[in-house]
């Protein structure tokens, strides 16, 4: 069995307030959307220093995630980054069980900021920037072809995590490299709903307690 220490969320860097805008429309070299125009990724991957730049948003006040899955989809073993206005940090699934996603020391976050910003609809959205090594964990982002991917969003204020359903997460394949993305097939969604289930727990039990 794994022994796992309390987590605590990595905050968002001391001192003054910094800056965390939306993503421009040139910022980054390519962003899919999902959940039905409800989330979007940005990324710009840069191959010669295996570096990838994201920026999440989603609509809502909250919690926004980005997880790389195994080859094969499946929730053991995904490594995702959440974040919130607050804090951010990567996390690694280790088994079916809250207890056990845990923060993941080997893919460290630089240039991490997170806020709330009004979109271009009038709503609230929330964005969370951040850095990661491309070789960095066990799962492997693709230079070459398509990389499996979770995302999720969900209300910080959801403390007691009420009934859910898919409307916060999916499932999807992207090429990194070339910018182009799918939704999963229908059949592996039960795998997907699996992985933002035990994720969402995860940032409630370790949020809550924080905000």
């Amino acid at each position: 069995p794994v022994t796992v220490a309390p987590v605590t969320p990595t905050p968002a860097p001391a001192g003054p307030p910094r800056a965390c805008p939306a993503p421009g429309p040139t910022e980054y070299e390519h962003v899919m959307t999902a959940l039905e125009g409800r989330y979007k990724l940005y990324w710009t991957l840069r191959s010669v220093e295996n570096l990838l730049h994201v920026s999440m948003i989603a609509h809502g006040t909250g919690w926004v995630g980005f997880g790389v899955a195994t080859a094969t989809g499946e929730m053991v073993g995904s490594e995702a980054i959440i974040g919130m206005p607050g804090s951010i940090n990567s996390y690694k699934l280790k088994a079916k069980n809250v207890a056990n996603i845990i923060t993941d020391p080997s893919i460290s976050l630089s240039a991490i900021c997170s806020a709330e910003f009004t979109g271009e609809d009038g709503k609230t959205w929330t964005v969370v920037r951040a850095t990661r090594s491309v070789t960095a964990g066990d799962n492997a982002i693709s230079m070459t072809g398509t990389t499996p991917i979770v995302v999720a969003y969900g209300p910080e204020t959801n403390l007691k995590f009420a009934k859910h359903t898919s409307d916060n997460r999916e499932r999807m394949v992207v090429n990194f490299v070339a910018g182009t993305s799918n939704a999963a097939k229908p059949d592996a969604r039960k795998i997907a709903h699996g992985v933002l289930m035990f994720i969402s727990w995860g940032i409630i039990l370790q949020f809550g307690a924080i905000f």
